[in-house]
């Protein structure tokens, strides 16, 4: 599968970089010894937001999934069995 669409394409990227500016505030946070709280809390926050990015590009994974009756039986099978094991990586982290 990929992201042909570009306005998926880009509010993915604008997530991802919201996500890269968390991170990098925490690493600030770090070397700066804020109290651990607040970067337990902002850990927390990206987390989140990362989840957030990745629940949109599965739903995104599973609109393909969608149009498996125009394909071929192989490739059915396979886009099936890949969807499954993202499925199962991107739950159980």
């Amino acid at each position: 599968m990929k992201i042909n669409d570009p306005i998926i394409k880009q509010t993915m990227n604008n997530r991802l970089r919201r996500v890269e500016g968390q991170l990098r505030g925490i690493q600030t946070m770090v070397n700066d010894e804020r109290d651990c709280s607040e970067i337990l809390q902002q850990l927390s926050a990206a987390r989140s937001a990362l989840h957030g990015a990745t629940m949109d590009f599965l739903h995104q994974y599973a609109a393909c999934v969608a149009t498996l009756e125009e394909k071929d039986p192989g490739e059915r099978q396979a886009l099936l069995d890949d969807f499954i094991a993202v499925l199962d990586r991107a739950t159980h982290t």
